[in-house]
């Protein structure tokens, strides 16, 4: 066959391709090559919201809004109950905790609010001691929310909004087995009067063979009961005692139970000497001696003790509580654990000494305790038994460190490290010169620098009108834009420059129209963007370039952006701008780097884009999951091609808004959730993608003479390439020879075979080799050799297609694929590379396939020939 017959084949290629039936590789290689991450790195995270993040080496710097940085334990932890550093297992959770009741082994029962978009706590687990799920227990199927859970009798009890059960009627209360979660006969028969609202179930506490419930209801197994009806725990019959009921608090202690604030004793009879002043505010605590609650006062919500047979206030505290920074101080439970009374939810101090999120006192004199374990905001249930106490809400992390909006966490270890000084203000930038971190954020004071070496603060300082939101540098001067109008004591409106040299602003003061969001240096240039928002929804943004060293505008002027540019990416004479809106369907845009004209080829999406991170040849992209165009929400962008591709990262659904990369690591930061109805993380760290394959081998032989040329791999790039030859298949005998970043390469061989690959360099040194090409020297004027066992896979539609190479310089192989044995009816096409592996989607059918190896010369015999089906 001749190099004519060989055209007439890539042209029925290129029809069958338009088809759907086949395509050719040229398409189909790349996309078929989705690159995945690394593996996750486990790492402390910080307890608010990161805004900035850079690696160097393995200690990556994140600064925020946060207090502490600590294991990524879940939702759901235990704590010590005499040593506050001392934290139970990382639990299996990841979904809002809504109540716990300790087992009594050890173990715990929680309800959660599952990844269903339904937003209820309609799941109940049982965690053992090392906070795995019991694989004994058969977790319920309950139709509503849990508001409550008890244990009694080796009985699980809950109350709540709901009809059924694992499909039976249960209304609003049921009791399964303790040890298997088997529901039991055990019925309370909740009803209300017709034309009342409700019924509802508000909370349950279990003692003594008793279950005492509380909620809006009339009835209770067809018996009269005002909100509160007291059960047998095993019989499940109604009891004879009668009290109103509706409180969302049951309490049992010794011989009383508290139904809100009121005390009963254990057959609800009043207790006569209960007479209080002040009536104590919910969420409560009870010891044998005092009754707690909360008020609110001028200052903010308090807790106070009352006694525990007259209600009248006792000499106890009261203890006031300090809001953590963006938030109002408040309580979500109280625990009575032996002589000490626990306090959780929102605050950052309690009277007057620092505690984050939960903390103890003294139950008799509200002494504060030095008990302090750091738990993330959103703590809202406590439950303990032995010398655990355990901690349930929307937090993520308990345990770890005091930090101060800023952090360095050990990539190696996963722990922080004690080389950070506090900032005071919240950290939008971060930048690395040399052994110095600038840091810099909020208005008044807003840009500090310390050694990395040391942690210790440089004396350095900025102070603002407004804040700096980004850094650049070109190793002379250090840029900032933000929304200042004076900087460090000098009128200077959203920009500013610093001589490196002299530790002293420029004179350059350019005031661009609107504030800077994001500053990029790319060879002489700094490319500056920003947003200033408008009336009734409406934004301004504009993007800018000036020459590095002289300040002169350029006339880089994009048009038509819309809300955001978020940040910038270069490839050669071309600037990518990535945000939200930048045209009328995509977040990315290509620009020519000295007009700001859109230019061709584009990265179309269609979804928000937070953040972006450039590496080599490959960008990272962060944004928002609303594309069904492309899934997921971390992209690779191949700068050289504009290529997008999803990055899986295994997380499941994620919306970061920050990604920064480095050579060993990708980083991604903001607040986002593994799945939907997960409670948001802050940051998750993933090795960097091994360096990518070269792809799409061609070669040619002239004489003595090679030429080779390739792609770079769609992943990682690296920093340029490495020919390896060899006399021996797989083999670099002859020697491996760095070309730099070319991708076309031309040398001469001695007469011989040799056996051909090409791969990336990067830092850490090789990544794999492209396909291996056979190159025969003197080239003989005869078709090349048959090509090696062909072999076959389908996954998901895509027939993945692997031969060996041929001998005898081939230019390309040839497949051929036919509805039966020897046939060739549905195509006939051309690679047009040497690659030695093909990757292309097809519908459903059976296929008989081969491949031929083709050159100047002619086309080689066929290969093996494969079945291939495809379901």
């Amino acid at each position: 066959m001749t190099l004519g017959a060989v055209t007439t084949i890539t042209s029925l290629a290129r029809r069958l391709a338009l088809s759907g039936v086949l395509a050719t590789l040229a398409g189909t290689a790349a996309s078929a090559q989705v690159p995945a991450l690394g593996p996750r790195v486990p790492a402390w995270s910080p307890s608010g919201q990161i805004n900035a993040a850079t690696v160097v080496g393995d200690a990556l710097y994140v600064g925020g809004l946060f207090e502490h940085v600590g294991p990524q334990t879940g939702t759901f932890a235990t704590v010590d109950v005499d040593d506050a550093s001392t934290i139970g297992a990382a639990t299996v959770l990841t979904a809002e905790v809504g109540a716990i009741e300790g087992d009594g082994q050890g173990g715990w029962y929680v309800a959660t609010r599952p990844a269903d978009g339904l937003g209820r706590f309609n799941r109940i687990e049982h965690l053992r001691a090392d906070g795995t799920r019991d694989p004994s227990w058969t977790v319920p199927l309950l139709t509503g929310d849990v508001r409550g859970l008890a244990v009694d009798s080796g009985r699980v009890f809950v109350v709540g909004f709901w009809f059924e059960v694992n499909g039976v009627n249960r209304r609003h209360a049921a009791a399964f087995d303790g040890t298997t979660g088997t529901l039991l006969a055990w019925d309370a028969q909740i009803t209300e009067t017709l034309g009342r609202s409700g019924p509802a179930t508000l909370s349950v506490a279990a003692a003594n063979g008793r279950v005492y419930v509380s909620g809006v209801f009339s009835h209770a197994q067809g018996q009269p009961r005002d909100g509160l009806v007291v059960l047998d725990a095993v019989a499940g019959s109604v009891l004879p005692y009668h009290a109103q009921g509706g409180a969302s608090s049951l309490i049992v202690v010794g011989s009383r139970i508290y139904v809100g604030a009121t005390p009963y004793d254990l057959d609800l009879g009043p207790i006569a000497s209960w007479r209080p002043p002040t009536v104590p505010d919910p969420p409560y605590a009870a010891s044998a001696t005092a009754f707690y609650g909360t008020e609110f006062t001028a200052s903010g919500r308090r807790i106070f003790a009352v006694d525990a047979t007259t209600g009248q206030r006792l000499p106890f505290g009261p203890i006031a509580l300090t809001a953590s920074p963006g938030f109002s101080a408040g309580v979500s439970a109280l625990r009575i654990v032996g002589d000490r009374l626990l306090l959780a939810g929102g605050f950052s101090g309690v009277s007057g000494q620092s505690r984050t999120n939960i903390a103890a006192v003294d139950a008799t004199t509200g002494a504060v305790l030095p008990w302090a374990p750091l738990i993330g905001p959103g703590v809202a249930h406590l439950a303990s038994q032995g010398d655990a106490v355990a901690v349930g809400g929307a937090f993520t992390s308990a345990g770890g460190v005091v930090r101060s909006n800023l952090a360095a966490i050990d990539l190696r270890t996963g722990r922080a490290t004690p080389t950070t000084p506090s900032i005071p203000f919240p950290v939008q930038a971060l930048l690395r010169l040399g052994d110095i971190m600038v840091v810099a954020g909020g208005g008044g004071v807003s840009a500090l620098a310390f050694s990395i070496s040391t942690g210790a603060l440089v004396p350095w300082g900025l102070t603002s009108d407004g804040a700096i939101n980004a850094l650049a540098t070109d190793g002379r001067q250090l840029f900032f834009g933000g929304t200042f109008t004076q900087l460090g004591g000098l009128p200077r409106r959203y920009l500013a420059s610093l001589d490196l040299a002299t530790v002293s602003f420029t004179g350059w003061a350019p005031s661009p129209a609107v504030p800077v969001q994001t500053l990029a240096v790319s060879g002489d240039t700094l490319f500056v963007a920003g947003t200033r928002p408008g009336p009734s929804g409406t934004f301004t943004t504009a993007a800018s370039a000036y020459q590095i060293g002289n300040g002169v505008p350029l006339p880089f002027a994009p048009g038509g952006l819309g809300p955001r540019v978020s940040g910038f990416g270069f490839a050669g004479n071309r600037v990518l701008l990535a945000g939200s809106g930048l045209t009328p369907s995509d977040s990315l845009r290509w620009v020519d780097r000295v007009t700001g004209a859109t230019t061709g080829p584009q990265s179309p999406i269609d979804r928000v884009v937070h953040s972006v991170s450039q590496r080599g040849g490959i960008i990272y992209a962060a944004g928002a999951v609303t594309a069904a165009q492309v899934p997921g929400a971390l992209l690779l962008i191949d700068a050289a091609s504009a290529a997008v591709l999803p990055a899986a990262t295994g997380l499941g659904r994620i919306e970061p808004t920050l990604v920064t990369a480095s050579d060993d690591y990708v980083v991604l930061g903001g607040r986002f959730a593994a799945e939907p109805g997960d409670v948001p993380i802050s940051l998750v760290v993933f090795r960097t993608p091994a360096l990518a394959a070269p792809r799409q081998l061609t070669s040619t032989v002239a004489g003595a003479t090679v030429t080779l040329g390739w792609q770079a791999g769609i992943g990682a790039s690296g920093d340029g390439f490495a020919v390896e030859v060899g006399t021996t298949a797989r083999g670099a005998e002859v020697g491996v020879f760095g070309v730099g970043t070319a991708t076309r390469v031309t040398g001469i061989l001695g007469a011989g075979r040799y056996y051909v690959r090409v791969r990336t360099v990067g830092t850490s040194g090789l990544g794999p080799a492209s396909s291996e090409i056979i190159l025969d020297i003197p080239a003989a004027a005869v078709p090349p050799g048959t090509p090696g066992t062909l072999s076959a896979s389908v996954t998901a539609g895509v027939v993945s297609l692997v031969w060996g190479a041929a001998g005898n310089n081939a230019t390309t192989y040839v497949i051929e694929a036919g509805t039966a044995s020897g046939l060739s009816n549905i195509g006939v096409f051309a690679t047009n590379t040497v690659d030695t592996a093909l990757a292309i989607p097809a519908p459903s059918g059976i296929y008989f396939v081969r491949v031929r190896a083709a050159n100047a010369f002619g086309v080689s015999g066929a290969t093996n020939e494969v079945t291939v089906v495809v379901p």
